[in-house]
């Protein structure tokens, strides 16, 4: 489906390991993506897609950026 929203989090995996323990339940954990992100999901209260990410560096400037 499509995604609700998406956020940026520099701490990522320490942020969910925060969430969890407030009791969050995620849909994927913290996972690095191949294009060099790292990636957790989970949902909103109605259902909604959520993405909390960290992109570093890879955000503005990807090593495939054509300059």
């Amino acid at each position: 489906g499509a995604m609700g929203a998406m956020g940026g989090v520099v701490a990522l995996d320490a942020t969910v390991q925060r969430l969890q323990a407030l009791g969050v339940q995620f849909r994927m954990l913290p996972t690095d993506q191949p294009w060099l992100w790292r990636e957790a999901y989970l949902s909103d209260p109605d259902g909604n897609p959520l993405c909390l990410y960290f992109a570093g560096s890879n955000r503005l400037d990807p090593p495939w950026r054509l300059t």
